[in-house]
């Protein structure tokens, strides 16, 4: 396989000094905020790396696809939408280690398991790659383009894609197990699909019918279904994954609001009608729901109280991704900006804005490492400033194209 390619396809730029400015072509603006934060600035840049040069005809918005990490090897993982390659790139100072091509880009994350990085295409394949290397270990081709992440859980990786179908695989070799599929709805539907939860031995997951299914982990079996869009006639889709906490699952449709129910037979124990749900994510065994309308909420479990709401500015579009970092909550918009938030008090802490927006999700660990990739095709790594090692500048790899200023 010619797994390498000319090194000059890819724009690097070395980073210094807490809030510095990234500069250059389509990254016009400095890391922002800093003057009116309470606390200290809790992320340094580190390097950056274009991967979508000049003369692309597709236009900004349109990155979807997140980092996969393993601090071990010192390696981060992503792909783009409109390169087929998957990147390898050293974390500690972005230096691209090599790049293996895919049957076109992709939008979804990839995941780092077992010596693999394993990820979905927009050509509709769940591929693997030798992490250290990016030789090919194995390809299973689906009915569309997968944009979530896989999930590995009990020996089983499980992935969805885009006709509204899940697939278990055997996580070594990608043989297949079983797989379920819904009829798509006859209406419109948003994009992208759920993220399947697995727990103890359940697959609980979202459809664009308004349907949430929960299928037995070791052979597909339905045991329970759950309308959460009743007497919805349009964008009755359940895209949030299902969280859950305790002896409770929590699940979101965008028109039918958040549900309360028990794992174990769908029951409905409580319903909220919070409208517009697009992410949920369980932090201190309590919920952080993202709506398309741009708040952000905490919601307590039992009852279903809310804790607090934020608001980010209406331009900013919807939270496309939220992450939890010790105290903070690292939240993606699609038009606006990277936030960092105090999880415990809702409050805005620090924000990076490079005026493409992020409609990717960040990668964020509990090392200090942060990585995010912006819908002008910058692939951005911060660390903490307490975890960040001093880092050479990296000069541009030599090829026509231009280098913006550090």
């Amino acid at each position: 396989m010619a797994r390498t390619v000319a090194l000059g396809a890819l724009t690097l730029a070395g980073l210094s000094g807490c809030g510095a400015g990234f500069g250059g072509s389509g990254d016009e603006t400095p890391l922002t905020g800093r003057d009116a934060n309470a606390q200290a600035v809790p992320f340094e840049a580190a390097w950056r790396v274009h991967l979508e040069p000049g003369g692309l005809a597709r236009e900004e918005g349109q990155q979807l696809a997140t980092a996969a990490y393993d601090p071990m090897s010192d390696r981060v993982w992503v792909g783009v939408a409109d390169r087929p390659f998957l990147y390898a790139f050293r974390a500690s100072d972005g230096h691209l280690l090599w790049q293996a091509p895919l049957d076109g880009g992709t939008s979804g994350r990839a995941l780092f398991d077992a010596g693999q990085v394993i990820l979905g295409t927009d050509g509709g394949k769940i591929v693997a790659f030798d992490g250290p290397t990016g030789e090919p270990r194995w390809s299973y081709a689906v009915q569309g383009a997968v944009s979530r992440q896989p999930i590995v859980a009990d020996g089983h990786l499980y992935a969805v894609d885009g006709t509204n179908a899940i697939y278990a695989l055997n996580r070594i070799d990608g043989t297949w197990k079983w797989q379920y599929r819904r009829e798509p709805p006859g209406q419109f539907a948003l994009y992208g699909e759920s993220t399947p939860t697995v727990a103890d031995g359940r697959v609980h997951v979202g459809f664009s019918d308004g349907l949430l299914v929960t299928l037995a982990a070791a052979d597909g079996a339905v045991l329970w279904t759950r309308d959460l869009a009743p007497e919805q006639d349009q964008f009755e889709d359940v895209d949030a994954q299902a969280v859950r906490i305790g002896d409770r699952l929590f699940a979101a449709s965008v028109a039918g609001g958040l549900y309360a129910l028990a794992p174990d037979t769908g029951e409905v124990l409580w319903t909220r009608p919070i409208r517009g749900i697009v992410t949920l994510d369980a932090v201190d065994g309590e919920l952080i729901a993202g709506l398309d309308d741009g708040r952000l909420l905490r919601i307590e479990p039992t009852e279903g109280i809310r804790r607090w709401q934020l608001q980010f500015a209406k331009h900013e579009g919807a939270p496309t991704g939220i992450e939890t970092m010790g105290g903070l909550l690292v939240v993606t918009t699609a038009e606006g900006a990277m936030h960092i938030v105090d999880k415990r008090m809702g409050a805005p802490v620090w924000r990076f804005a490079p005026g493409s927006g992020f409609r990717a999700a960040p990668s964020a660990h509990d090392d200090g490492s942060l990585f995010v990739l912006a819908n002008s095709g910058w692939f951005y790594a911060f660390r903490s400033p307490s975890n960040r090692a001093p880092l050479p500048t990296v000069n541009p790899l030599s090829s026509g194209w231009s280098r913006g200023a550090p």
